[in-house]
């Protein structure tokens, strides 16, 4: 992970990854007909496991981090379980999980006809806004130096964000 990109105007060596309120978030699109099919194609040119994310895999690894943070009061923990926002976009499913229009079998679908080259662009224009430009060096991947490639499509962003960054995608997906 080089942070020099992702953290602006500071000059940091690169690093192993250790975030533990924050993850990693690959954006890209896929002609494919599964969403599966192209996480697979990740998989085998980078030769490292790749996993595909929903609200619930990130409900799940938020719950996680928060029971590692033991230095927190339990009554900080109980206000941070609060909130004073409704969503009406989001559904809420009757197994408790929050649904994001657009969102089906591991991905955000768009409608024919509309450009995925422009809808990609937007998405990472608005997380390069937001997070910076990260520049992951992929040692699976491998330049014309034989040294490891460096993927930029990638987010560092804080966990109990990734909701809001689902609806963002599916806002840009559905053309609101």
């Amino acid at each position: 992970m080089d942070y020099s990109i992702v953290r602006k105007n500071e000059s940091l060596a690169l690093s192993k990854w250790t975030a533990r309120d924050q993850i990693l978030l690959k954006v890209g699109m896929t002609r494919k007909t599964t969403v599966l099919a192209r996480l697979l194609e990740w998989e085998n040119s980078c030769k490292h496991p790749v996993t595909g994310i929903d609200l619930a895999k990130v409900n799940q690894l938020y719950q996680a981090s928060s029971q590692r943070k033991s230095t927190s009061s339990s009554l900080v923990r109980l206000f941070q379980k609060l909130s004073l926002s409704s969503d009406k976009k989001a559904g809420k499913r009757a197994d408790g999980t929050v649904s994001i229009p657009g969102f089906r079998d591991g991905g955000f679908y768009v409608a024919n006809g509309r450009s995925l080259e422009l809808i990609e662009t937007q998405i990472h224009q608005l997380l390069w806004n937001r997070y910076g430009q990260g520049l992951i060096h992929c040692y699976g991947c491998k330049n014309h130096l034989d040294q490891p490639k460096r993927h930029r499509e990638w987010f560092m962003v804080p966990l109990d964000q990734v909701p809001e960054i689902f609806r963002a995608i599916g806002a840009i997906c559905s053309g609101s």
